[in-house]
C-alpha cells in the first residue's frame, strides 16, 4: 500500500487532517490522529530538527512546503496549537525552515520582476477568470465554481497534459477569493497584495471528503454505510428444441442445478442436534475478521473472511453437515421454460428469479437459456418463412398439374401448378409459415414450395418418337 502517490495529495492530507490511501480494492479516507500539539517552527537559520539533515529537508520541501507554511502562518497569527501527528509536525517544521532559508526577500523578488512565490502561484492571471465568476460573485458562487472545476480538472480524473497545472491554478484562485481579507487585498493591489501569504494554498476550509466524494463516487463513503445484500448469481443453460415446438411455442421442463435453502437444517446452517453456543469465537458470528494497521496518518482497518468458520459465523462443531453452515446447498430443481412461438437458434430466454438463491434474503439471480432448434426432415426455415420441395414429372411441368404439399400445421394443402412451369419455381402459400416472435397474434411468415422437375433418364422407342415429333414441330 502506498500513501499519497503525488506530492499534491500529500500536502492536502497534512493541511486538512485527511489522508487518502490507495489500496488494491480502491480508495480509503482517514483523518490524521490529533494527539500531539504542533511543534514550534525553528527560526530562520537555526539548525533543523534532530535526525533530519539539510539535504533531506530540502528533498521534502516540494512535498510539504504548502502545508508547513499554512501551519506556520496560522500559528503566528492566532497563537493556537494545530493538531498533527508527531511525524507530520517534524516534517512540516523542517520544511518551513528550509523554505525560509531559500526564499529571497520580497524586495529582491520585486527587483527581479516579481517572480512566482509558490508552487500554486497563478502569476498575472485574473483569478476571477480562472474560476469563471464575476468580481461580484458571492462566497457561495465561488465555492460552487471551484467544486465544478475540481471535478473536471482533478489529475486523478483528467489525464490530459497540463491538468495538474490547471488544477493548481484553480486551487490558488479559490484559496485567495474564498478568504474575505485576501480577496479584498487582491481587488485593491492584485497578486502583490496576496504575495506574503501565497507560499502555499490553505485548503483547510475545503471539505475534501465532499469534493473527492463527488469525483470518485462510492470510493469515498462513510465507514458505517452498509451495502445492500448482493443479488444471487445468474445461471446459464443450453436447450435444444424440436422444430415444431420452436415454431409454435410451448413449455419445456428443465432440470437445473442451483443453490437452494438447506432442508436438513431449515436453512439455519446449524445442526438440529447441536448443543450450546454455535457462534464462531474468532469472528463473534459476523463471518469476517478485522485487522488494524497503524500508519503515520492513523489506523487503517481491513476486513476479510473469517478463516475459522469460512465466513458462516458458525463454529465447525455446530455447522450442518449437508451445507457446512452456509444455509444453502446445490441440488437439482425442476424449472418450466415457456418457449415463445417463433423462437429460433441463437435466441436466449431469460427466466427472472430462477437463478442462484442467497442466504441473506437478497433477490435470487436469473436463469438464461440459450436455444438451439433441431432441424426438420420436411421443412427448412429462413427467418419466419418455411421452405419445402415438391417434384413433378416433365410432362406435368409441360402440361400443368395439381400437387399436394405438406404444411407446417400438419395438414396437406392443394397447389395448382401452371403449365410450362420452370424448375426451381417457388409456389407461395401466404401466412402458412412461422409465427413472428414479436408480431401481432396470428402474424406469420409464408410457406414456399420449390418445384423440382424430374427429367427421365431413359425413354422407350415410342416415347422417344413422340418427343422427337414434338421437337420437330417446334422447329417448324
Amino acid at each position: 500500500m502506498s500513501i499519497c502517490r503525488s506530492r499534491r495529495r500529500a500536502a492536502l492530507g497534512i493541511a486538512t487532517g485527511i489522508a487518502v490511501y490507495y489500496t488494491a480494492s480502491g480508495f480509503a479516507v482517514t483523518r490524521v490522529p490529533r494527539k500531539h500539539e504542533f511543534a514550534p517552527l525553528p527560526a530562520a537559520g537555526s539548525p533543523l530538527s534532530p535526525g533530519l539533515g539539510a539535504s533531506a529537508a530540502e528533498s521534502v520541501v516540494p512535498l510539504a512546503a504548502g502545508a508547513a507554511a499554512a501551519a506556520a502562518s496560522a500559528s503566528a497569527v492566532r497563537r493556537t496549537s494545530r493538531i498533527f501527528s508527531a511525524g507530520a509536525a517534524a516534517l512540516a517544521g523542517a520544511s518551513a525552515a528550509v523554505a525560509r532559508q531559500k526564499r529571497p526577500s520580497f524586495a529582491a523578488r520585486h527587483a527581479r520582476g516579481g517572480e512566482s512565490t509558490g508552487s500554486y502561484q497563478a502569476g498575472l492571471k485574473d483569478l476571477y477568470g480562472v474560476l469563471g465568476v464575476s468580481k461580484s460573485a458571492s462566497e457561495r458562487d465561488i465555492k460552487k465554481a471551484f467544486r465544478e472545476l475540481a471535478k473536471t480538472w482533478h489529475p486523478d480524473v483528467n489525464k490530459t497534459p497540463g491538468a495538474q497545472e490547471k488544477f493548481q491554478e484553480i486551487s490558488h484562485a479559490y484559496e485567495v477569493l474564498s478568504d474575505a481579507e485576501r480577496r479584498q487585498r487582491y481587488d485593491e493591489f492584485g497578486e502583490a497584495g496576496t504575495d506574503a501569504r501565497s507560499v502555499g494554498p490553505d485548503l483547510s476550509s475545503i471539505n475534501l471528503e465532499e469534493v473527492l466524494g463527488s469525483i470518485f463516487g462510492d470510493f469515498f463513503t462513510k465507514e458505517d454505510a452498509v451495502a445492500p445484500p448482493a443479488k444471487g448469481a445468474d445461471l446459464h443453460y443450453d436447450l435444444e428444441l424440436p422444430f415444431h415446438l420452436a415454431c409454435f411455442g410451448g413449455e419445456v421442463p428443465l432440470s437445473v442445478q442451483r443453490l437452494e435453502p438447506c432442508e436438513p437444517c431449515s436453512a439455519t446452517g446449524i445442526r438440529k442436534d447441536s448443543v450450546g453456543d454455535s457462534t464462531c469465537s474468532s469472528c463473534n458470528g459476523s463471518g469476517a475478521t478485522t485487522q488494524e494497521q497503524s500508519t503515520a496518518f492513523g489506523t487503517v482497518a481491513m476486513r476479510q473472511e473469517c478463516l475459522s468458520c469460512g465466513g458462516t459465523g458458525i463454529n465447525s462443531s455446530s455447522a450442518c453437515d449437508a451445507c457446512q453452515g452456509k444455509r444453502l446447498r446445490r441440488q437439482a430443481t425442476q424449472v418450466t421454460v415457456k418457449v415463445p412461438a417463433g423462437c429460433d437458434t441463437g435466441n436466449t430466454l431469460r427466466l427472472r428469479g430462477q437463478g442462484e438463491r442467497t442466504a441473506d434474503g437478497a433477490p435470487p439471480g436469473d436463469l438464461y437459456v440459450a436455444v438451439t432448434v433441431r432441424p426438420s426432415d420436411l421443412f427448412r426455415r429462413q427467418d419466419f418463412d418455411i421452405y419445402s420441395e415438391k417434384s413433378i414429372s416433365a410432362w406435368e411441368a409441360i402440361l400443368g398439374t395439381t400437387i399436394q404439399a405438406e404444411t407446417l400445421d400438419g395438414g396437406v394443402a392443394e397447389i395448382k401448378v401452371p403449365a410450362g412451369i420452370q424448375p426451381g419455381t417457388k409456389m407461395r402459400m401466404k401466412g402458412r409459415g412461422v409465427h413472428k416472435l414479436r408480431g401481432a397474434p396470428g402474424d406469420r411468415g409464408d410457406h414456399y414450395v420449390v418445384i423440382n422437375v424430374e427429367i427421365p433418364r431413359e425413354l422407350g422407342d415410342d416415347d422417344r418418337a413422340k418427343v422427337e415429333e414434338l421437337r420437330n414441330s417446334e422447329s417448324r
